[in-house]
């Protein structure tokens, strides 16, 4: 069972053939290091390769008392509405109950200290569906630790090790990993992790 992130990066290092790791917060070894300050980028690459379902939330937004000063044309005045703290990316809105045209993207810039979605002026309620920022791996699906870990591992491959020929197979291997995460999702049956496969490596070689 993965409880944290030490757990993914172990399964990683383990696949990339460098050692285990005591925390991944703590260990002072050139992967431990790599992979740390890599976290965040690797995690949020993963997060928006999907609208996955247990990343996913809807919020009613707030807002905000300053004019948008979103780029555009200023014949049309918009509305600044604060997106959630935890908002990694703004998916699909909802403004006075119309879903906003799918043939474009959202318009969301910063607005003050934090991040705005802007619409329609005259807007009196939005409503957003949203990709969470979940740094948590207890919190994840089973196949997405798997899709984290083969990711963090061809990482390892090209900048610590520089295994040309494992960089490739871990490339290869977290395609795979992804493309079954993508198909578990949609029919709404991924692993919860509490229910982790038995092998994470066999898992994906299947």
């Amino acid at each position: 069972m993965v409880r944290g992130r030490t757990d993914v990066a172990n399964i990683a290092l383990a696949r990339a053939g460098a050692g285990a790791v005591t925390s991944l917060d703590e260990d002072q070894t050139l992967e431990a290091r790599s992979l740390r300050h890599e976290w965040p980028l690797l995690r949020d690459a993963a997060l928006r390769s999907h609208p996955w379902d247990f990343a996913s939330a809807t919020a009613s937004l707030r807002r905000l008392e300053r004019p948008s000063e979103f780029p555009g044309d200023p014949s049309v005045p918009l509305a600044a509405w604060a997106l959630p703290a935890d908002c990694l990316l703004a998916r699909e809105a909802w403004v006075d109950g119309m879903p906003e045209p799918k043939d474009r993207p959202l318009r969301v810039a910063r607005a003050g200290a934090g991040m705005a979605l802007h619409v329609d002026g005259a807007a009196r309620a939005v409503r957003l569906v949203y990709t969470r920022r979940m740094d948590d791996p207890a919190r994840w699906t089973a196949e997405f630790v798997n899709l984290v870990a083969w990711r963090m591992a061809a990482h390892l491959c090209m900048a610590v090790r520089g295994l040309s020929e494992g960089l490739q197979a871990c490339q290869a291997m977290h395609d795979r990993a992804l493309d079954e995460a993508r198909r578990q999702d949609a029919r709404g049956d991924a692993g919860r992790p509490e229910e982790q496969p038995r092998s994470l490596f066999e898992t994906c070689r299947t």
